[in-house]
C-alpha cells in the first residue's frame, strides 16, 4: 500500500495477499445483521461501556460479561451513584475497572482513569441519556432504520450513522465508532483499523506506522485508507468489509508470520 496526495492505493500483488490471507484462514461467522435493533437500550448501554473500555485488550471486559460484574456498570446503578457527586461516581467506576484487571485503569491511581470520567460523562449526557434512557435507538434509526447489507447504498449510511456517534460520544474516534457499530450488527461496510489490523497493514502490506498514524487520526484520512478495502479488496476475496476486518483481526500474528516466513510480500 502506498500514500500518495491524501489517497491510499494497493501495490501490485496487493490483491493477492489479501487473496492469500482470506484463503489461508477459516471464514468467522458474522454478527447478525440489525442485531442491535432488537437489543434493550439497558443492553446497548452495557455495549457502550464496553466499546469505551477496550483500548488495550478485549478480554478484561469479555470476563466481566461472563462474571456479572459488568452488571454493576449498568445506566441506572451509575445515575444514581452519580447524584452523591461526580466525582464518586468516577470513583467506583474507576475501582470497578481496576478491579477488573482492565487496561490502563490503575489500583493506585491518585485521579480516576480516563475510562471511568468517559463513561461517567456518558451517563449524564444529554446528547446519550435522556430521563434515564440510553438514545441509541435515536442516534441511529435516522442512519440505519433496517438492518446493513454488503453494498455502496448501506456503506452510506453506515458512514453516516458512525459520524453521528463520533460527534455524540466523547471516547470515540473512527475506529471505535466503526468497531461498536460492527459489534451491533450494525454495519457491513467499515473497518475499525485497531492495533492488530495496523500490524498487518504495517509487515504485510508496508504501510508505515507513520502513514498509519496521519491516516487513522483524521476523519476523510480515515475513510481514505478505508477506501481500497471496500472496493477493491472486498470485492475481490469475496468477503464484505466486517468479515474482512474480523478475519485480520483474529488471525494478524499468523499472517504477519506466514508473510515473513517466505510468504508472497515482494510479489
Amino acid at each position: 500500500m502506498r500514500v500518495a496526495q491524501g489517497r491510499v492505493d494497493l501495490d501490485p500483488g496487493d490483491l493477492a495477499r489479501f487473496a492469500v490471507v482470506a484463503a489461508s484462514f477459516p471464514r468467522p461467522e458474522p454478527v447478525p445483521p440489525g442485531r442491535w435493533l432488537h437489543e434493550s437500550s439497558d443492553r446497548l448501554w452495557l455495549e457502550l461501556v464496553t466499546q469505551l473500555c477496550v483500548i488495550g485488550g478485549r478480554r478484561p471486559l469479555d470476563a466481566m460479561w461472563q462474571s456479572g460484574e459488568i452488571t454493576l456498570l449498568a445506566l441506572d446503578r451509575l445515575l444514581t451513584i452519580e447524584r452523591r457527586g461526580r466525582d464518586t461516581a468516577y470513583w467506583y467506576t474507576h475501582e470497578l475497572l481496576a478491579r477488573n484487571g482492565v487496561r490502563y485503569v490503575s489500583a493506585g491511581a491518585s485521579t480516576p482513569s480516563v475510562k471511568a470520567r468517559q463513561i461517567v460523562d456518558a451517563a449524564v449526557s444529554p446528547l446519550l441519556v435522556r430521563d434515564g434512557t440510553f438514545l441509541l435507538h435515536e442516534i441511529l434509526a435516522p442512519h440505519l432504520s433496517q438492518p446493513p447489507d454488503w453494498s455502496e447504498a448501506s456503506r452510506q449510511r453506515e458512514r453516516a450513522a458512525r459520524l453521528a456517534l463520533v460527534r455524540v460520544v466523547a471516547g470515540f474516534g473512527m475506529k471505535s465508532a466503526s468497531d461498536f457499530l460492527k459489534h451491533l450488527g450494525a454495519a457491513q461496510n467499515l473497518i475499525a483499523f485497531d492495533s492488530r489490523i495496523k500490524s498487518v497493514l504495517r509487515d504485510v502490506f508496508g504501510l508505515s506506522e507513520a502513514d498509519q498514524r496521519r491516516l487513522v487520526g483524521h476523519t476523510p484520512r480515515y475513510e481514505a485508507l478505508e477506501r481500497p478495502f471496500v472496493e477493491e479488496a472486498c470485492p475481490h476475496i469475496g468477503l464484505s468489509p466486517a468479515l474482512l476486518d474480523a478475519l485480520l483481526f483474529t488471525n494478524a500474528r499468523e499472517a504477519r508470520r506466514f508473510f515473513a516466513a517466505g510468504g508472497r510480500r515482494d510479489q
